[in-house]
């Protein structure tokens, strides 16, 4: 949590006054008057949930691996939402039990990344 022009800005979404109005960012917070993004677990978030490393990145090691919907495995595949091919480059955006969030609604099995 940080500090600018002498308020304070609390709470895991804080506010950036921009044109004179309070904008909500949430996982930001304020340094010398700037936002800047900073990983946090949200009070909501799943058991298990652990922030990433600030800008955590990681390469998909299989010839391809699924992307699902949800952190889980389905028989029938229907939470398969695309795939991901050896050598890319994915942004950590949240762990969660064995699984790593890449996107909004989007998750690939740990063990296929490093």
């Amino acid at each position: 949590m940080g500090r600018t022009k002498g308020k304070a800005v609390t709470g895991p979404v804080n506010g950036v006054t921009l044109n004179g109005a309070t904008v909500a960012l949430p996982g930001t917070e304020l340094t010398t008057g700037r936002a800047r993004v900073v990983p946090y677990v949200p009070s909501d978030a799943p058991e298990g949930a652990k922030p990433p490393k600030a800008g955590e990145k990681v390469t998909v090691i299989p010839r391809e691996a699924h992307v699902r919907s949800t952190p889980r495995r389905l028989d029938d595949l229907s939470n398969v939402v695309g795939a991901v091919r050896r050598g890319d480059a994915l942004d950590v955006l949240e762990r969660l039990d064995g699984w790593v969030r890449v996107g909004e609604g989007r998750y690939v099995f740990a063990e296929c990344v490093r």
